[in-house]
């Protein structure tokens, strides 16, 4: 509750301090660092304010391993209107795809950074739905064939903040 009401008052005194400009219609920006930053960003967005930073953070890589990938060399429109030139999305897969290829279960879950929702051959680690995947599971394995692949902009094996741009080979960072 502490952490909440805190969180609460930063905001409050951010809203108040970046208030948009009532004639110029015009946001002021401010430079938000830290835990600060984040706080207001995640409750505010830019609706008040424009968060900046005065540096590129580095950006996390997964180290997981296991997973396949599909790479894609023709340019990928995203629904903002930007264009990706090139993209690699990593996925997992258990069971088999049959011949007529309709027992496919895509499971896409926006609430893990992984594509590793089971332990399999090429990672046993456990996975975040170890309990639903698997032979007389929820997603039964010997009836479906589960894909499920890594978010777009995730960091374990698809294209996002820490991949290298194709054209400069730096991480895209915030360009992403």
């Amino acid at each position: 509750a502490a952490v909440r009401s805190t969180r609460w008052a930063v905001c409050r005194a951010i809203r108040r301090t970046c208030a948009c400009d009532r004639q110029q219609r015009q946001p002021r920006v401010v430079l938000l660092q830290g835990s600060v930053g984040n706080v207001a960003a995640q409750h505010w967005g830019n609706r008040r304010f424009a968060a900046t930073a005065e540096k590129e953070p580095s950006y996390a890589t997964g180290k997981l391993s296991g997973y396949q990938v599909f790479h894609c060399n023709k340019p990928f429109k995203l629904h903002n209107g930007g264009v990706l030139p090139e993209m690699t999305v990593a996925y997992e897969t258990w069971g088999v795809l049959n011949a007529n290829k309709d027992n496919a279960i895509l499971l896409h879950c926006g609430m893990s950074a992984s594509s590793h929702a089971c332990s399999n051959e090429n990672n046993p680690a456990r996975g975040w739905w170890e309990d639903f995947i698997g032979p007389g599971k929820a997603l039964d394995t010997s009836i479906f064939c589960v894909i499920c692949p890594n978010n777009l902009g995730g960091c374990f094996g698809s294209t996002g903040p820490s991949s290298p741009h194709p054209e400069d080979g730096k991480p895209w960072g915030s360009r992403f």
